[in-house]
């Protein structure tokens, strides 16, 4: 109708109503949104909320062919462009499986980014007490992991099917993962995928300034740090407690000959596959993060914590208030069990995988490959090419810990930024604040300031929860 005259008034006031009632229709949309981000998310329903979106975006732009918004500054053909152009993509769309399974996923993908980002809250130490009270948990991670990695070695005594090698060695890593978060302790290894998504939601907020976020990055790092610096810190001294414990009680080393050998040198970054293992542990790390917050959406989204409460069994033999306790306990826990039951079982399974499909694949986790380093060494001190083995699995020992944080936290932190559309340029302006910051202050993304250890601990960022919840 542009071109032949001015339109009937009352065109344009049927026109207002329809915008206003799109706009009435998209505030409910995301009203069911809002829903979701607290009782879990269903890819049906999301599928069918971004068809509604869809159309609504069709409408609105049918509606401006006829009735123009003439506000808007716009040319006059623009209208009939957008809306070739929304036709156009639509019809390639279609056509794609890439785009159909991305646009499915997508906001499921955006919430368990959200879950693992609201427990990497609680590996941030934001002030001096925190941290001090982080590398302590960090040291009692580091003590179980030293009996850890002993188990490891008593059990692969054993010569069992390589199913139940697996089952075995499963249930001594998720073991000694439930047991740290029964006690409060922290492994630092699954600190990177939960702070990168931590991180990820701060930079999706526009109103923070980049210096916020250089100072978030200054947190993440110092929180890793004390996290490592108490892992291995303790893992050592506890290892050589239990060396020197075995000799005095049984006279002799924990390991014998040829195990000791087998574990120091198979540390050694340049003539075996160590650093291909460390990133593929790094990768582990991340899919038990991307795992666990699948699982505590789908705890949620089913209210499984409400029907434990009021399961009729659960009633009879444990009363109302005991039932509805325990089911609070799992609720408020859900997330730390499955993190650590699945990386456990992918740390057991990986390597019998490996065997199984001839492919040399197998595990190095840094706290783990830290103790049976300290159990080799010990054992093979008085080899006269000890010094040898010693530097070379120092050596491995350091790459592994930097491919194990680095790889996990860059896969979380690709998959969050996605998640939450977070363009490019806004993320490189960020990353040269944080280089600005660290050139600027470098022992401030190690320890905290003095000044931080007196008063009033910096408020808690908007969203974060209470540091209750072990994990």
């Amino acid at each position: 109708r542009r071109g032949h005259g001015p339109l009937d008034p009352s065109v344009l006031v049927s026109a207002a109503e329809v915008f206003t009632e799109v706009q009435s229709c998209r505030d409910r949309i995301q009203g069911i949104y809002d829903h979701l981000e607290s009782f879990g998310v269903s890819v049906d329903l999301v599928y069918q909320l971004e068809r509604m979106s869809s159309c609504l975006a069709r409408i609105e732009t049918l509606v401006s062919l006829l009735a123009p918004r003439t506000e808007t500054g716009l040319p006059e053909n623009a209208d009939t462009l957008a809306l070739l152009i929304h036709l156009a993509r639509e019809a390639t769309e279609d056509r794609s499986l890439r785009s159909l399974v991305g646009n499915n996923l997508r906001f499921l993908s955006r919430k368990i980014v959200q879950r693992a980002g609201d427990t990497g809250e609680h590996y941030i130490a934001r002030n001096a007490r925190e941290y001090w009270a982080l590398l302590a948990q960090a040291a009692g991670g580091g003590v179980l992991t030293a009996g850890t990695a002993l188990m490891k070695f008593f059990l692969g005594k054993f010569k069992v099917a390589p199913l139940f090698e697996a089952v075995f060695a499963s249930f001594n890593y998720a073991g000694s993962f439930l047991v740290m978060q029964a006690l409060g302790f922290k492994l630092a290894t699954k600190q990177p995928a939960m702070t990168a998504a931590a991180l990820s939601a701060k930079i999706e907020d526009r109103q923070i300034e980049f210096s916020g976020f250089a100072e978030e990055v200054a947190l993440i790092t110092r929180s890793q740090f004390a996290a490592v610096l108490g892992n291995i810190g303790a893992v050592i001294p506890a290892a050589l407690a239990l060396e020197f414990t075995h000799r005095w009680w049984f006279g002799g080393s924990l390991l014998d000959q040829k195990t000791a050998l087998y574990a120091i040198t198979s540390l050694d970054p340049f003539t075996t596959m160590t650093l291909l293992y460390a990133a593929l542990t790094g990768v582990l790390l991340w899919a038990s993060s991307v795992g666990s917050g699948w699982i505590e959406n789908a705890f949620v989204y089913h209210r499984l914590g409400e029907a434990m409460a009021n399961h009729p069994t659960m009633i009879r033999r444990f009363g109302r208030a005991r039932a509805t306790r325990w089911a609070e306990a799992i609720s408020h826990q859900i997330s730390g069990i499955a993190s650590n039951t699945l990386l456990g079982v992918l740390l057991g399974f990986t390597p019998v995988i490996g065997k199984f499909l001839g492919l040399p694949i197998d595990v190095r986790h840094v706290t783990l490959s830290t103790a049976s380093y300290v159990f080799a060494g010990a054992t093979l001190w008085d080899d006269p090419q000890i010094l040898s083995y010693l530097y070379f699995g120092f050596i491995g020992i350091f790459f592994i810990g930097l491919l194990n944080f680095t790889v996990s936290f860059a896969l979380a932190m690709i998959v969050a930024l996605r998640a939450r559309n977070v363009d490019r340029m806004r993320f490189l302006a960020i990353a040269r604040s944080v280089g600005r910051k660290l050139l600027e202050e470098p022992v401030h993304f190690l320890f905290p300031r003095r000044r931080m250890s007196a008063g009033t601990p910096p408020p808690m960022p908007p969203g974060a929860n209470s540091r209750s919840e072990l994990h």
